[in-house]
């Protein structure tokens, strides 16, 4: 199997070098990539877009001869961004994705907005801000919300998705293409959106359902 290695912020190829012969002694073929600008800190990133690791990232999967199998993209923090991007881009040359240390980042949001920029850079924080940092927020995150305040933001989050619908559905109907577009130009269109959303209802209702019956082993209908 193909493994290509996308690193996180501030990290080159060779940021995977303690990952590579544990892999490679798995019987897998390994691609540790250095994304455009980042081969040193003097290299010049001044011309350097999300566009261009991005396509780093394309030309490592279509240089894979597919007689072997799909190729598996590894994607580390910042990186995860980067694989989702890619795996769009070439769903037919990619068997499955892993996310390491990070989640894909949301269509039009930016890749690592919690970092400030200065002229063009994100410099890398001192090491105190990672370690204040709680990898785990977003498990606990509502934590100290009660059931009441979770249900009305969920029933506001509703009420703004339904008008947004409908202004959708009378400009345009299902086939209206949404304004943001994914890497490559292309955009969903609303029906494309809505199945998307009844599959991640679906799939996140079943989560809820085996926590639910992990509790004391009642289960639904």
């Amino acid at each position: 199997m193909d493994i290509i290695l996308i690193p996180g912020l501030w990290l080159d190829g060779s940021s995977r070098e303690k990952v590579v012969p544990v892999l490679e002694q798995a019987g897998h073929r390994t691609h540790p990539i250095t994304l455009p600008g980042m081969e040193s800190q003097d290299a010049d990133r001044s011309g350097i877009t999300l566009r261009d690791h991005v396509d780093a990232v394309l030309a490592a999967i279509d240089s894979v001869d597919l007689a072997g199998g799909k190729v598996v993209l590894a994607g580390h923090s910042a990186g995860t961004a980067i694989a989702l991007a890619a795996v769009d881009a070439r769903p037919d040359r990619v068997a499955r994705v892993v996310y390491v240390g990070g989640f894909p980042t949301g269509d039009g949001d930016a890749v690592a907005d919690g970092y400030p920029a200065d002229n063009g850079e994100v410099p890398l924080p001192d090491w105190s801000a990672f370690e204040d940092a709680d990898p785990d927020w977003d498990w606990h995150s509502a934590a100290e919300d009660s059931p009441e305040q979770l249900f009305a933001l969920w029933q506001d989050a509703v009420a703004r998705s339904l008008s947004l619908v409908a202004e959708a559905l009378a400009d345009g109907g299902l086939a209206r293409l949404a304004r943001r577009t994914w890497p490559d130009g292309r955009a969903p269109s609303l029906r494309w959106i809505l199945v998307h959303l009844i599959e991640e209802y679906a799939r996140h209702n079943g989560h809820a359902d085996l926590l639910r019956e992990s509790v004391d082993g009642l289960t639904g209908e």
